[in-house]
């Protein structure tokens, strides 16, 4: 069952009908379990769209960045399922990289002194009051050294002041339209309320609903794919890392160079800021301006003749 995988056109598996897993506890009273197969996980599917609706698209993808460049990130919560759950979601969402510092699901507050800690970790904290957490000295002192702090009662990051840090992230931000459009449609749904979006108890007994399991899948492929793009042709290619480093003959290892990596980007980048002031890229973008507007316009027309058209046969028929 845990083989089982989406299909390939994932709008079958909204249409037609999938195998269930079904489960009776041999407990007295002890409600049905049924989910539909492909099983759903808790840290993978639940902690991810918890992340994506308290947080929103830029927010978690902001979290995924600090993590990428290996700094420390606290997650504060009421909650203690909440907080296991998405700090081992933002694990999982790294795919395909691998988080090689320290994890901590749940840090008693009795050790917060850890979040002092020189060696990049991620960790959960639950407390009645997340904020007092956040405005602890020890917290505030770690923040100036490189931890961000993911609250998730109030959906916030506080970003570390180490380095110009919240700037560099702006910078370099690109606007991920397909988890912004993934996370408008899981709003939707997660406003109906036998939706296990909101509760755990009911994602235990029943998993997600098709449209919502497919929503996920759909949003986790996307943050991979972004992910996996900055990796250059090591995600593009099987033999890609060859590009990036050295067979040394001494040792009989693979030496990887950072520098093989960076400055074919570098490279590129000024030749896109000279071809930025060329009249040939200011046409395009005119261009691309023109088309959108016109595109908008034909819409709003179409809108209109439907609507006209709807109404007068509304009317047709009242009569």
């Amino acid at each position: 069952q845990m083989r089982i995988d989406y299909p390939k056109r994932l709008r079958d598996y909204i249409e037609v009908s999938q195998d269930k897993f079904q489960l009776t506890l041999p407990v007295k009273k002890a409600p049905k379990i049924s989910f539909t197969l492909p099983l759903p996980q808790v840290d993978a599917h639940w902690g991810f769209a918890k992340l994506l609706l308290k947080l929103g698209s830029d927010t978690l993808m902001n979290v995924l960045m600090l993590l990428l460049i290996e700094r420390s990130v606290l997650v504060l919560g009421e909650n203690s399922t909440e907080v296991t759950a998405c700090s081992c979601a933002l694990l999982e969402l790294l795919q395909p990289f691998k988080w090689a510092g320290v994890f901590m699901p749940l840090l008693p507050i009795s050790m917060l002194d850890f979040v002092n800690s020189p060696v990049p970790f991620v960790a959960g904290v639950v407390a009645k009051d997340p904020c007092h957490i956040e405005k602890d000295h020890r917290t505030l002192e770690a923040i100036e050294e490189g931890l961000s702090v993911v609250n998730l009662n109030n959906g916030k990051l506080c970003i570390s002041t180490e380095g110009n840090l919240e700037m560099l992230l702006n910078q370099c931000k690109e606007p991920t339209f397909t988890l912004l459009f993934h996370e408008q449609r899981l709003r939707r749904l997660a406003k109906d309320r036998s939706s296990a979006l909101s509760s755990f108890h009911m994602f235990i007994q029943q998993g997600f609903s098709p449209q919502e399991s497919v929503i996920i899948h759909s949003a986790c492929v996307s943050i991979e794919r972004h992910l996996r793009g900055m990796s250059g042709l090591v995600g593009r290619c099987r033999d890609g890392w060859r590009h990036y480093g050295k067979f040394n003959a001494n040792s009989n290892n693979f030496e990887f160079y950072p520098s093989l990596f960076v400055e074919p980007l570098r490279a590129k980048l000024q030749f896109q800021e000279m071809m930025a002031q060329t009249q040939l890229f200011v046409g395009y973008v005119d261009k691309r301006r023109i088309d959108d507007l016109t595109e908008d316009s034909i819409r709003k027309v179409k809108g209109v003749y439907i609507a006209n058209w709807i109404y007068t046969r509304w009317v047709a028929m009242g009569k």
